[in-house]
This record gives structure tokens, C-alpha cells and sequence, in this order.
């Protein structure tokens, strides 16, 4: 047996980051924007056919998602990616997104 997916991690000042598994240590997992910890981490499950890569379904198609329990969730936005355009016509991103911290479930 094997084991396809990801993690999806919200620091505590809303920077999201995608992150191997098996390579991941949360004791030692600092935000590489701010040096902020883990707030929210979620681990999606792909190995029995969620194959929809970062989910890319319509919105109002990823409760989807929850029929096949591959743990996706909306993050809400706070703040836009910022991006600006050099002279050769590239966009830079210039500031990541950030995301609301959910509160935890109770």
C-alpha cells in the first residue's frame, strides 16, 4: 500500500504553503515568509482517486470533496496577492496572500 497527498499549511499569520509528508516535521516547521508556526495544517488524501491536484473544482463543486474524504477545506482570503509586472512583460509576485486562521473546531 501506498500513500498520495499533501499538506496544505496555514501559519499563524496566514501564509499558506504545500508540503511533501514524508518530509515534513512539524516540530521544526516555520513559515518560510514570516518564521511564524503552524496554525492549521491539512492533510489531503489522493491515494484512492482524488485526482483533482490542488482541487481545482468549480466552487460549487468541492463539497465533492467531502463525499470522498480527501480533507480539502477553503482557506478564506484576508489579502490579495500582490504582483507586479517587469518591462519584459513577466509578472513577479511581489507579496504573498494571506488566509484567515479558521478557529478551531470544537
Amino acid at each position: 500500500m501506498s500513500f498520495e497527498g499533501y499538506y496544505r499549511i496555514l501559519c499563524k499569520n496566514g501564509h499558506l504553503h504545500i508540503a511533501d509528508p514524508y518530509r515534513l516535521d512539524f516540530n521544526d516547521w516555520k513559515c518560510p515568509d514570516c518564521g511564524a508556526p503552524v496554525a492549521v495544517e491539512q492533510l489531503i488524501d489522493e491515494t484512492n482517486g482524488c485526482d483533482y491536484g490542488f482541487c481545482q473544482l468549480p466552487k460549487k463543486e468541492k463539497d465533492i470533496c467531502k463525499d470522498y474524504g480527501c480533507g480539502y477545506k477553503e482557506f478564506e482570503v484576508a489579502t490579495e496577492a500582490i504582483y507586479e509586472t517587469c518591462n519584459l512583460g513577466h509578472k513577479h509576485l511581489i507579496k504573498p496572500a494571506t488566509y484567515k486562521v479558521p478557529e478551531k473546531e470544537k
